[in-house]
């Protein structure tokens, strides 16, 4: 429509003259300015392909849509392996939250508890709130109000519970374990993906990691900060981790196994184990050793351990340099 146009001006215009420099003047003036018009087209060509390109997100009709799903939270999975081969790590470490990173035992169990009194239940005490952490938030709320996980109202009450507790999370509520930031920023120096899993609502792992400062950030810079409403199934089925190990490593077969995974429950081990990735278990979350010996690759008791054995791990794990 441009190039028309100023053609049309010089052309009506040489019509009026009858000077044949005058014509050939409006000639070079519109060709130059349907030039301008070509570079200004391709530089902003030029820029997008640059931007998409060191952003790492293939350029299609949903790349738009991709980015405010990431903004959000939630997981996207991309499926183009030459957009992701540049930036994928070798091996990587998830977390669960609760009991693992996060010491928020007491916010959990007051808002189990004011929970429980709003809906017309009994308050219960913390050694069942800590038995029945072995379940996603709406069967465990069902064992606490009706002593049965399939229970319907589980549902309900744990909509209450996750507005309820989402919203209190602070570095004062869920602080990480003595440790553990260490652990995250040691494997995040020697290049491994890192992200969680949580059986909590993935909305309040997010939360938690943004408000444990660098770890944290550390943490949900994959965007693989995921809960049990953002996988297929909560653990112990192993849907969730591979899912994670997909997003972080890739679609290679032996993914899983250049992955370790840390929890602090049963459920935890039997995720990695079926998922094909190595586990480690801690002890500081809302079960012993003696419950999780057998679950874990290996069982640690402090901070500098988990160090220890993540660095052991790492070292198996990490491709030989020739």
């Amino acid at each position: 429509t441009n190039i028309h146009f100023h053609f049309h001006i010089a052309l009506s215009v040489s019509s009026s003259s009858r000077s044949p420099y005058r014509l050939v003047s409006y000639c070079i003036v519109s060709y130059c300015i349907v030039l301008c018009w070509l570079v200004l087209y391709c530089c902003i060509v030029y820029c997008c392909m640059a931007y998409f390109t060191l952003s790492n997100v293939p350029m299609t009709h949903n790349t738009f849509k991709v980015r405010a799903y990431c903004r959000r939270g939630v997981p996207v999975v991309r499926s183009s392996k030459s957009s992701m081969s540049s930036s994928l790590k070798s091996v990587g470490v998830l977390f669960d939250v609760d009991g693992t990173l996060a010491d928020s035992t007491n916010l959990a169990y007051t808002a189990t508890n004011e929970v429980l009194l709003r809906h017309g239940h009994k308050q219960i005490s913390i050694e069942a709130y800590l038995k029945a952490t072995i379940h996603t938030t709406p069967r465990r709320m069902a064992v606490h109000a009706h002593e049965d996980p399939e229970h319907p109202a589980g549902l309900v009450l744990a909509k209450d519970f996750d507005e309820t507790y989402v919203q209190r999370v602070s570095e004062e509520t869920t602080p990480f374990f003595p440790g553990v930031a260490e652990v995250v920023k040691y494997a995040h120096e020697n290049d491994a993906a890192l992200g969680v899993l949580s059986n909590a609502c993935g909305d309040y792992a997010r939360a938690v990691c943004a408000a444990n400062g660098e770890a944290g950030a550390l943490l949900a810079a994959a965007n693989v900060v995921w809960g049990a409403d953002d996988v297929d199934a909560p653990k112990p089925a192993p849907n969730g981790l591979r899912a994670c190990v997909r997003a972080l490593l890739g679609d290679e077969g032996d993914a899983c196994s250049r992955c370790v995974y840390v929890g602090d429950a049963p459920t935890d081990g039997m995720a990695a184990s079926a998922a094909g990735c190595r586990s480690v278990g801690v002890t500081w979350g809302a079960h012993g050793k003696e419950a999780l010996a057998d679950h874990f690759d290996v069982v640690v008791e402090s901070g500098d351990a988990l160090h220890e054995a993540i660095r052991h791990v790492l070292m198996q794990m990490q491709p030989i340099q020739t």
